[in-house]
């Protein structure tokens, strides 16, 4: 699987070279972790945000409404995906339904430098059985070397904005199917108040 993920990702680094812009190459698909991967994120929060300083993750399946899924375990929770990395639900420690989203949400694919594309989503609270509509704007601003305690990435560069006040960047390692770093912030229009969620990738393991 690794050799896999790594002649993809060549064959990405090919396509750019080869079509005289070296430093914008073109991602066709997601492609997820090995199963058996782990890593650990580190945490700092501040305003609206609370939680631990570290999660420990793995990477796995779960079946869910009778179907293959990848998964992502995170702690307490497992966040249950399709193979193409599209969110669909997030389970809490007793297995059940937390927040899902309607339809499942992920970036879209290929993933270029400039790329920009809106996004319309439910999210649900099952907790609260509440309902949310959301629209979402997405652009990749760059691919570029990302430095965190886990090490030196390639990463493209995803901001996200939307019409909940949130103004989220993500940077997403196509080699390892990860984010190595994330900078979500609630600005003052968000319903829940204002904060800056900020995530480093501090080690990983690649499994399989």
């Amino acid at each position: 699987m690794r050799a896999t993920i790594f002649v993809r990702f060549a064959a990405a680094w090919l396509l750019a070279l080869t079509s005289g812009c070296a430093t914008s190459p073109r991602w066709e698909q997601y492609v997820a972790p090995p199963i058996g991967t782990t890593w650990t994120n580190q945490f700092r929060l501040s305003g609206s945000y609370t939680g631990p300083a570290e999660v420990d993750s793995r990477m796995g399946q779960v079946t869910f409404d009778g179907k293959p899924h990848i998964a992502f375990h995170n702690g307490s929770t497992t966040l249950v995906a399709r193979s193409d990395g599209a969110w669909v639900t997030l389970l809490g420690a007793n297995g059940k339904p937390v927040t899902s989203w309607d339809p499942p949400t992920s970036f879209e694919w290929p993933m270029y430098i400039g790329k920009a594309w809106k996004s319309r989503f439910k999210v649900i609270n099952h907790a609260r059985n509440r309902v949310v509509a959301i629209e979402a704007n997405y652009v990749v601003e760059a691919f570029e070397d990302v430095t965190v305690p886990a090490g030196t990435f390639k990463a493209y560069r995803v901001r996200m904005t939307n019409d909940q006040g949130d103004d989220n960047t993500w940077w997403f390692c196509p080699d390892n199917g990860l984010f190595v770093r994330q900078k979500l912030v609630r600005t003052a229009n968000s319903p829940s108040g204002p904060g800056i969620r900020e995530v480093e990738l501090k080690a990983l393991r690649i499994g399989g």
